[in-house]
């Protein structure tokens, strides 16, 4: 695992999800420095609340963009994609914790950031 290194390609010139994305990208690098069960418990605490506001607030803002239909359809599904492995990884964090601090940098490094490149920047403004 190695730091991830916020990428200016990735932003949507939206202040609120740019910022909300940052934060992910930190949470995902705090988990480098330290990997105690405390600081994943944190980690997954402070993701779920992320998740929450980012996708709400996402979802909210496509709502009102004129962007095409089936665009932000699969914008959405792909939130509940997102939501659906993040639970898995809750689950997994419940049960024995082993080896998530892992599981969750792989996934805020690969599934979270190809969401970004995916679907996010198609709001650049």
């Amino acid at each position: 695992m190695q730091q991830i290194d916020w990428d200016p390609a990735l932003e949507t010139g939206i202040d609120f999800i740019d910022s909300e994305h940052r934060h992910i990208v930190a949470l995902a690098n705090h988990l480098l420095e330290n990997s105690s069960s405390e600081a994943i418990e944190a980690v997954l605490n402070e993701l779920s609340g992320c998740f929450a506001s980012n996708f709400t607030r996402e979802e909210d803002y496509l709502q009102r963009a004129s962007l095409p239909l089936a665009a932000v359809a699969a914008h959405v599904t792909d939130h509940t994609r997102l939501l659906s492995e993040f639970t898995e990884i809750l689950y997994r964090a419940s049960i024995d914790g082993c080896g998530t601090g892992e599981a969750i940098w792989h996934f805020l490094a690969d599934t979270v950031l190809r969401h970004q490149r995916d679907f996010d920047i198609a709001m650049r403004q």
